[in-house]
């Protein structure tokens, strides 16, 4: 209780678990924490208040904005109607009423008088114990209820697929009113058997007027992915595959082996036959594994390595031959098939023309010229030994350093002292040694490279010689990798960074990169305009 003479700032926190909880719990809530301010001499300046929120979690917007206020001074104390409002864990309830604590900020639960006796801190602990002891056993029945829902293959909630709806009386899935949801399923199922790619397949449904989702949108191709993907088309019934939720929320990647969830043959209607599902399954990680240069029917050297000033990757475009048109492969900004906006100007760029280009580019700098690359190499060797050793103290000393910050908040966090703080601060602490171990492994690498000779950078180079004069496609693909760090295309010029390194069994050079800009206006001619990156 405040002082005589004295009005504290306060807030008000209030919160329901679902949607289906109506407003007059939140004015019931905020009621009683007036009431109490009114009572007992507080001045109610803010109200922060959580819809549909569990209070399992702290991942509330109106919470954590109330946890960020506390710090800026402008309240001294948070109220709520009952302590369960506030957290529904023992761990977050203590966690965060510390946090206000170290905040000089006042935590009252106006329905819940603990008091300050040492019996208090029993009580309040009971309190929070039932709380969680309340929310765990609720999900619990719940839980009971929906297992045994889908046991009778009944709807439990969620999205429904696209091509089924929910019979209002059985509540039992059947197939959609809506003809056109079946046929966009079967048409993508059929597409993709024959292996069309999405983009193609969208234009198919675009084309008979189908590309639509369940909420009338239109189909991206994450959602085709996922349709493809979902067996229930073939009639079986699926619940509860997805692994336990963890502390960090649940992984919708992650899935229980096959014997721990829910599968019933025949449980809902069959869209999609078992052969044809199946037939997809097998193209889809033939796809999967491939890498999609090897999967092209026409040759493509740079997708991977070039891409847009912009920041995105250009991807490879091949138009077939047909009369009056010649067959045309370009790469382009992939900002644009992926964006309304059109936001990126960048202009595509004819594939043979940089692809040659950039052999030639290559051959020229690494087969015309091997004594000035042999020179660069171990000049560039050089440089990185002479500051070696104390780069390498440098870096030891830095880790050495981050093992005591861990430690010493480990000890704390040990002894009872805890805070979302200190958590945050030790994952910041581990980002920050997994790049210190990164610089001290890149540093010692330096100290196995050798120094090389003209005859050696010469003998390699020969082996891949007569491979890229006479185009062999998947040798000239692996020789520019090997040698091409990536190629930027900019409105007027391209940018192509190599990057040179020589391996002799066990031995190896340093790794070297320079810089070559050629000019694009140049590349439709040939000859090449090659000179320095600035």
């Amino acid at each position: 209780m405040s002082k005589k003479g004295t009005i504290k700032r306060a807030v008000g926190y209030a919160r329901v678990s679902t949607d289906m909880q109506n407003e007059s719990s939140i004015d019931a809530q905020i009621y009683g924490i007036k009431e109490y301010c009114e009572k007992h001499g507080y001045c109610l300046i803010n109200t922060y208040i959580d819809f549909g929120i569990s209070g399992t979690t702290d991942q509330r917007p109106q919470f954590q904005q109330m946890i960020e206020d506390s710090k800026k001074g402008e309240f001294e104390a948070v109220m709520v109607h009952k302590g369960d409002r506030f957290a529904r864990s023992r761990n977050l309830s203590s966690t965060y009423k510390e946090i206000l604590a170290k905040n000089k900020i006042e935590f009252i639960s106006v329905t819940e008088c603990f008091g300050s006796e040492p019996e208090s801190v029993l009580l309040e602990g009971l309190t929070e114990a039932m709380a969680e002891y309340y929310s765990r056993n609720l999900a619990r029945e719940v839980r009971k209820g929906l297992l045994q829902k889908a046991r009778d293959c009944l709807y439990t909630g969620g999205n429904l697929p696209l091509g089924y709806d929910v019979d209002p009386e059985t509540q039992k899935f059947i197939l959609a009113k809506n003809e056109d949801e079946m046929k966009t399923v079967q048409l993508i199922f059929q597409m993709k058997k024959e292996n069309y790619g999405y983009a193609e397949i969208i234009r198919a449904l675009e084309a008979k007027g189908l590309n639509k989702s369940k909420k009338g949108n239109t189909l991206s191709k994450s959602a085709i992915n996922w349709m493809l993907h979902n067996e229930r088309y073939t009639g079986v019934y699926i619940y509860d595959r997805l692994s336990a939720k963890g502390a960090n929320g649940r992984n919708g990647h992650l899935f229980k082996p096959e014997e721990d969830m829910i599968r019933i043959e025949g449980g809902i209607p069959q869209i999609i036959d078992k052969d044809t599902f199946e037939a997809v399954q097998k193209i889809m990680a033939t796809n999967k594994k491939t890498n999609g240069r090897f999967r092209l029917k026409h040759p493509v050297l740079l997708t991977g390595l070039i891409e847009c000033e912009c920041g995105y990757s250009y991807v490879s475009c091949y138009r077939k031959e047909r009369p009056g048109h010649k067959a045309y492969s370009s790469y382009h900004c992939g900002y644009k098939s992926s964006h309304k906006d059109h936001h990126c100007s960048n202009k595509g760029i004819e594939q043979t023309s940089i692809d040659d280009a950039v052999l030639e580019l290559l051959y020229k700098y690494l087969y015309d010229d091997v004594e000035t690359i042999t020179n660069e190499l171990n000049t560039h060797r050089k440089a990185l030994m002479l500051n070696l050793d104390s780069d390498l103290q440098t870096v030891k000393k830095q880790i050495t350093a981050n093992e005591i910050k861990v430690k010493n908040l480990v000890d704390a966090i040990a002894q009872g002292v805890s805070n979302a703080a200190m958590f945050d601060r030790i994952k910041e602490l581990e980002k920050e040694r997994e790049r210190l171990e990164g610089k001290l492994s890149e540093a010692s690498r330096v100290e196995e490279t050798v120094e090389l000779t003209t005859n050696e950078v010469q003998s390699i180079l020969d082996k891949s010689r007569e491979w890229v004069r006479t185009k062999n496609i998947p040798e000239v693909r692996r020789f520019i990798d090997k040698y091409v760090h990536k190629v930027v295309v900019f409105k007027e010029t391209v940018e192509v960074t190599l990057n040179v390194a020589f391996s002799f069994g066990t031995r190896k050079s340093a790794t070297y990169r320079f810089k070559k800009i050629l000019s694009r206006g140049s590349l439709c001619e040939c000859w090449y305009d090659i000179g320095e990156a600035i």
